[in-house]
Protein backbone atom coordinates (compact mmCIF):
# COMPACT_ATOMS: atom_id res chain seq x y z
CA UNK A 1 0.00 0.00 0.00
CA UNK A 2 2.88 2.38 0.79
CA UNK A 3 3.90 1.87 -2.82
CA UNK A 4 0.83 2.07 -4.47
CA UNK A 5 0.22 5.52 -2.64
CA UNK A 6 4.31 6.88 -3.10
CA UNK A 7 3.82 6.28 -7.01
CA UNK A 8 0.04 7.99 -7.14
CA UNK A 9 1.50 10.87 -5.02
CA UNK A 10 4.31 11.08 -7.83
CA UNK A 11 2.76 11.67 -10.27
CA UNK A 12 -0.19 13.62 -8.90
CA UNK A 13 -3.12 11.49 -10.06
CA UNK A 14 -6.29 12.99 -8.75
CA UNK A 15 -7.79 9.10 -9.42
CA UNK A 16 -6.53 6.21 -10.62
CA UNK A 17 -8.08 3.03 -12.32
CA UNK A 18 -7.00 -0.67 -11.53
CA UNK A 19 -6.95 -3.52 -14.15
CA UNK A 20 -5.53 -6.50 -11.97
CA UNK A 21 -5.02 -10.30 -11.85
CA UNK A 22 -5.00 -12.90 -8.32
CA UNK A 23 -3.03 -10.87 -6.17
CA UNK A 24 -2.74 -7.68 -7.86
CA UNK A 25 -6.79 -7.47 -7.35
CA UNK A 26 -6.14 -8.00 -3.87
CA UNK A 27 -3.95 -5.50 -3.51
CA UNK A 28 -6.50 -3.05 -5.69
CA UNK A 29 -9.20 -4.07 -3.83
CA UNK A 30 -7.63 -2.61 -0.59
CA UNK A 31 -6.25 0.38 -1.74
CA UNK A 32 -10.19 0.88 -2.83
CA UNK A 33 -11.10 0.56 0.39
CA UNK A 34 -8.61 2.81 2.13
CA UNK A 35 -9.41 5.53 -0.45
CA UNK A 36 -12.57 4.90 -1.94
CA UNK A 37 -13.07 8.18 -3.75
CA UNK A 38 -9.78 8.36 -5.66
CA UNK A 39 -10.41 5.59 -7.54
CA UNK A 40 -12.28 5.63 -10.57
CA UNK A 41 -13.04 1.71 -11.42
CA UNK A 42 -11.76 -1.53 -11.03
CA UNK A 43 -11.32 -4.40 -13.37
CA UNK A 44 -10.53 -7.48 -11.91
CA UNK A 45 -9.65 -11.32 -12.90
CA UNK A 46 -9.76 -13.86 -10.22
CA UNK A 47 -8.94 -12.06 -7.33
CA UNK A 48 -10.57 -9.55 -4.78
CA UNK A 49 -9.37 -10.27 -1.43
CA UNK A 50 -7.81 -13.63 0.74
CA UNK A 51 -9.65 -14.13 3.83
CA UNK A 52 -8.04 -15.27 7.28
CA UNK A 53 -9.92 -17.19 10.62
CA UNK A 54 -9.15 -15.35 13.69
CA UNK A 55 -7.86 -18.57 15.01
CA UNK A 56 -5.23 -18.89 12.57
CA UNK A 57 -4.54 -15.48 11.61
CA UNK A 58 -1.28 -15.69 14.10
CA UNK A 59 0.53 -18.57 13.12
CA UNK A 60 0.00 -17.53 9.19
CA UNK A 61 1.40 -14.16 10.03
CA UNK A 62 4.53 -15.56 12.00
CA UNK A 63 5.00 -18.04 8.77
CA UNK A 64 4.74 -15.03 6.14
CA UNK A 65 7.81 -13.17 7.83
CA UNK A 66 9.97 -16.34 8.34
CA UNK A 67 9.17 -16.97 4.60
CA UNK A 68 10.00 -13.63 3.87
CA UNK A 69 13.02 -13.59 5.70
CA UNK A 70 14.08 -16.91 4.00
CA UNK A 71 13.77 -15.22 0.30
CA UNK A 72 15.73 -12.28 1.05
CA UNK A 73 18.44 -14.16 2.03
CA UNK A 74 18.93 -16.17 -1.21
CA UNK A 75 18.64 -12.67 -3.11
CA UNK A 76 21.23 -11.26 -1.29
CA UNK A 77 23.82 -14.13 -1.41
CA UNK A 78 26.44 -14.49 -4.22
CA UNK A 79 25.77 -18.23 -5.17
CA UNK A 80 24.31 -18.68 -8.88
CA UNK A 81 20.02 -19.20 -9.19
CA UNK A 82 19.81 -22.89 -10.82
CA UNK A 83 19.19 -22.46 -14.52
CA UNK A 84 16.66 -24.73 -16.46
CA UNK A 85 16.14 -25.39 -20.10
CA UNK A 86 13.34 -23.40 -22.20
CA UNK A 87 11.47 -26.37 -22.15
CA UNK A 88 12.25 -27.25 -18.55
CA UNK A 89 10.44 -23.67 -17.71
CA UNK A 90 7.68 -24.07 -19.66
CA UNK A 91 6.50 -26.91 -17.62
CA UNK A 92 7.66 -25.72 -14.07
CA UNK A 93 5.27 -23.07 -14.75
CA UNK A 94 2.78 -25.42 -16.29
CA UNK A 95 2.76 -27.71 -12.93
CA UNK A 96 3.51 -24.72 -10.54
CA UNK A 97 0.34 -23.42 -11.05
CA UNK A 98 -1.11 -26.60 -10.71
CA UNK A 99 -1.89 -26.76 -14.37
CA UNK A 100 -3.74 -23.55 -14.14
CA UNK A 101 -1.25 -22.27 -16.77
CA UNK A 102 -1.68 -24.19 -20.09
CA UNK A 103 1.51 -25.07 -21.25
CA UNK A 104 1.39 -23.19 -24.39
CA UNK A 105 0.43 -19.89 -22.93
CA UNK A 106 3.47 -20.07 -20.28
CA UNK A 107 6.10 -18.74 -22.78
CA UNK A 108 3.82 -15.39 -21.58
CA UNK A 109 4.74 -15.46 -17.83
CA UNK A 110 8.41 -16.44 -19.07
CA UNK A 111 8.75 -13.75 -21.18
CA UNK A 112 9.47 -11.06 -18.61
CA UNK A 113 10.72 -13.50 -15.91
CA UNK A 114 14.08 -14.87 -17.00
CA UNK A 115 17.20 -14.52 -18.99
CA UNK A 116 19.87 -16.45 -20.71
CA UNK A 117 22.61 -17.61 -19.27
CA UNK A 118 26.19 -16.35 -20.91
CA UNK A 119 28.09 -19.25 -19.58
CA UNK A 120 25.18 -21.75 -20.77
CA UNK A 121 24.14 -21.41 -23.82
CA UNK A 122 20.51 -22.80 -24.17
CA UNK A 123 20.23 -22.37 -20.43
CA UNK A 124 17.98 -19.65 -18.54
CA UNK A 125 17.43 -18.22 -15.11
CA UNK A 126 14.54 -16.44 -13.19
CA UNK A 127 14.96 -13.24 -13.00
CA UNK A 128 11.86 -12.56 -10.68
CA UNK A 129 11.75 -11.01 -7.13
CA UNK A 130 11.55 -14.29 -4.69
CA UNK A 131 10.24 -12.40 -1.85
CA UNK A 132 7.20 -11.27 -4.03
CA UNK A 133 6.18 -14.88 -3.67
CA UNK A 134 5.25 -14.44 0.03
CA UNK A 135 1.33 -13.35 1.02
CA UNK A 136 1.07 -9.73 2.48
CA UNK A 137 0.75 -8.78 6.17
CA UNK A 138 -2.58 -7.20 5.90
CA UNK A 139 -5.15 -9.73 6.51
CA UNK A 140 -8.45 -9.65 6.97
CA UNK A 141 -10.95 -11.40 8.72
CA UNK A 142 -14.64 -11.96 7.04
CA UNK A 143 -16.07 -9.20 9.53
CA UNK A 144 -13.69 -6.41 8.98
CA UNK A 145 -13.91 -6.78 5.01
CA UNK A 146 -17.27 -6.76 4.76
CA UNK A 147 -17.74 -3.90 6.53
CA UNK A 148 -15.12 -2.40 4.70
CA UNK A 149 -16.20 -2.92 1.18
CA UNK A 150 -19.03 -0.87 1.60
CA UNK A 151 -16.93 1.77 1.07
CA UNK A 152 -16.37 0.51 -2.26
CA UNK A 153 -18.84 2.79 -4.57
CA UNK A 154 -17.06 2.72 -7.82
CA UNK A 155 -17.96 0.46 -11.09
CA UNK A 156 -16.68 -3.01 -10.61
CA UNK A 157 -15.84 -5.49 -13.17
CA UNK A 158 -15.09 -9.02 -11.43
CA UNK A 159 -14.54 -12.44 -12.95
CA UNK A 160 -13.52 -15.63 -12.01
CA UNK A 161 -12.98 -19.26 -13.52
CA UNK A 162 -15.53 -22.21 -12.81
CA UNK A 163 -12.33 -23.82 -12.82
CA UNK A 164 -10.39 -21.70 -10.69
CA UNK A 165 -8.89 -23.11 -7.41
CA UNK A 166 -10.38 -20.02 -5.44
CA UNK A 167 -13.57 -21.70 -5.47
CA UNK A 168 -12.02 -24.43 -3.26
CA UNK A 169 -10.80 -21.79 -0.21
CA UNK A 170 -13.27 -20.49 2.60
CA UNK A 171 -13.06 -17.02 0.59
CA UNK A 172 -15.29 -18.36 -2.04
CA UNK A 173 -18.48 -17.90 0.03
CA UNK A 174 -17.13 -14.82 1.78
CA UNK A 175 -16.52 -13.29 -1.65
CA UNK A 176 -20.01 -13.59 -2.57
CA UNK A 177 -21.30 -11.88 0.52
CA UNK A 178 -18.54 -9.22 -0.11
CA UNK A 179 -19.68 -8.51 -4.33
CA UNK A 180 -23.85 -8.56 -2.50
CA UNK A 181 -22.33 -6.02 0.28
CA UNK A 182 -20.79 -3.83 -2.72
CA UNK A 183 -24.41 -4.30 -4.36
CA UNK A 184 -26.57 -2.77 -1.62
CA UNK A 185 -24.68 0.55 -2.39
CA UNK A 186 -23.24 0.23 -5.84
CA UNK A 187 -25.30 -0.38 -8.79
CA UNK A 188 -22.45 -1.01 -11.51
CA UNK A 189 -20.90 -4.29 -10.65
CA UNK A 190 -20.31 -6.37 -12.98
CA UNK A 191 -19.64 -10.05 -11.94
CA UNK A 192 -18.98 -13.09 -14.36
CA UNK A 193 -18.25 -16.73 -14.17
CA UNK A 194 -16.53 -18.09 -16.92
CA UNK A 195 -15.33 -21.60 -18.21
CA UNK A 196 -11.68 -21.53 -17.61
CA UNK A 197 -8.95 -21.85 -14.78
CA UNK A 198 -7.49 -19.36 -12.30
CA UNK A 199 -5.50 -18.15 -15.57
CA UNK A 200 -8.10 -17.87 -17.82
CA UNK A 201 -7.24 -14.65 -18.47
CA UNK A 202 -3.94 -15.82 -20.24
CA UNK A 203 -5.49 -19.08 -21.30
CA UNK A 204 -8.75 -17.89 -23.08
CA UNK A 205 -8.63 -14.22 -23.08
CA UNK A 206 -11.33 -14.32 -25.85
CA UNK A 207 -13.65 -14.77 -23.78
CA UNK A 208 -12.90 -11.82 -21.75
CA UNK A 209 -11.88 -9.17 -23.76
CA UNK A 210 -15.68 -8.53 -25.60
CA UNK A 211 -16.81 -7.87 -21.61
CA UNK A 212 -13.45 -5.91 -20.70
CA UNK A 213 -14.75 -3.48 -23.81
CA UNK A 214 -17.99 -3.07 -22.97
CA UNK A 215 -17.22 -1.77 -19.29
CA UNK A 216 -14.43 0.41 -20.63
CA UNK A 217 -17.14 2.08 -23.00
CA UNK A 218 -19.46 2.38 -20.53
CA UNK A 219 -17.27 3.74 -17.55
CA UNK A 220 -13.72 4.90 -19.39
CA UNK A 221 -13.12 8.76 -19.74
CA UNK A 222 -9.82 10.17 -20.80
CA UNK A 223 -9.91 12.85 -18.70
CA UNK A 224 -10.50 10.57 -15.82
CA UNK A 225 -8.39 7.16 -16.44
Amino acid sequence: MFLFKRVIDYFKWEKVSFMAHSVGAMYSFTYTMFYPDKVNFLIFFDGLFYVFKQDTLAKKMSRTIDNFLRYDNLMTTKSLPPSYTYAELIELQHTGSLKSIHADCAKYILHRNIKSVDSKPGMYQFTRDLRLKVPTLMRWTEETIVESAKRVKCPLFFSLGKSSYLRKTGSFPVMQNVLNTIRQNNDHVHEYHLEGTHHLHLNTPEQLYPLVNEFLSKYYRDDNC
